[in-house]
């Protein structure tokens, strides 16, 4: 794990995952973290007393733009649960991933997707959050899930709270299409 950026008010983490036994790599990920002002939950200046202790090799992060939803999907919704919340009464990120994980399940069971059985049966190959919002305690979330049309081995997974995005998830795996023919 390692700092890639530093920016006004949000740092990015590099990180790889490696089998030991192997060497193989299994997981490369990065994780962008907002300063955020608690009294007003807007993004904030990093102090300069933290950024002083933050090494940096400056590299923005570029956000690839999110696959269209189809007007055909399948949607699923929930409720956040009081243990969903992190220590700032927010739904916490890994909570948005289980989230979709278990939306496109549903929707793989119920023959909506390529996928024929649950999503935890298939390797995960790569997985891409935006967090855009943020939800809390109680808040009624639909999740609208579709296959990515330009990559039939992904799914894709919108969270709203009413109409405002929440948080969008693009699930990769190791699956053969053509098996299923």
């Amino acid at each position: 794990m390692w700092l890639s950026f530093v920016g006004n008010t949000s740092f990015v983490w590099d990180y790889v995952v490696t089998d030991y036994v192997t060497g193989i790599q299994v997981v490369k990920a990065k994780t962008q973290m907002v300063w955020v002002d608690l009294a007003d939950r807007r993004p904030a200046k990093i102090p300069d007393e933290f950024r002083e202790r933050l090494v940096a090799d400056p590299k923005p992060v570029v956000v690839q733009p999110f696959p269209s939803k189809p007007a055909s999907h399948f949607k699923f919704q929930l409720s956040v649960a009081s243990s969903d919340t992190d220590f700032n009464q927010h739904t916490n990120q890994a909570v948005y991933i289980r989230m979709c994980m278990d939306a496109a399940s549903a929707g793989a069971l119920k023959g909506q997707f390529t996928f024929p059985k649950e999503l935890v049966y298939y390797n995960p190959r790569s997985v891409t959050v935006n967090y855009v919002k943020e939800s809390k305690m109680g808040d009624c979330l639909e999740i609208a899930c579709w296959e990515n049309q330009s990559n039939p081995i992904s799914v894709c997974c919108e969270i709203t709270k009413g109409s405002e995005v929440v948080c969008q998830c693009q699930l990769e795996f190791d699956y053969d299409v053509k098996s299923k023919l």
